[in-house]
């Protein structure tokens, strides 16, 4: 039987910031490697535990958020390219859209519901670009 320590050292509260710092040091990877090689889970732990202060229990958790990051970013993407226009407050960075939108939405994928209730910040949409698009931002041709 485990202990309540064991149980206690599983869970990892990712935060707005754990979540920007595990995107960084993805995409410094990316920027060191290339998109070809495939990421070195239990190379980044260690680098991430001693950022953020706190052990984790494997190197799956950083997968299995990256992995859960990915879905959120294309759902992001998908629901953000339908806001052409009407949809979208450039200045917030956030879907603007009416109750009857987002219900339409959600009953068509239940996950859209957690997109709602929290959308991702402006740092974090961009991190996200670098990251899972194929552009890589380097200064030159920028608009």
């Amino acid at each position: 039987m485990a202990s309540s320590n064991d149980a206690k050292r599983k869970y990892f509260g990712w935060t707005d910031q754990s979540v920007l710092i595990l995107c960084g040091l993805l995409n410094k990877y990316v920027m060191k490697y290339g998109r070809s090689i495939p990421f070195k889970w239990m190379d980044l732990q260690p680098e991430f535990e001693n950022i953020v202060q706190i052990k984790l229990y494997s190197e799956k958790v950083l997968k299995h958020k990256y992995d859960e990051m990915r879905k959120d970013y294309n759902l992001w993407k998908s629901l953000k390219n339908k806001a052409t226009g009407v949809g979208w407050n450039q200045s917030l960075g956030k879907l603007d859209f009416s109750d009857d939108w987002w219900d339409k939405r959600i009953k068509e994928d239940i996950n859209v519901k957690r997109i709602r209730r929290k959308q991702p910040s402006v740092e974090l949409q961009e991190a996200w670009d670098q990251l899972f698009t194929n552009a890589v931002a380097n200064g030159i041709d920028c608009v």
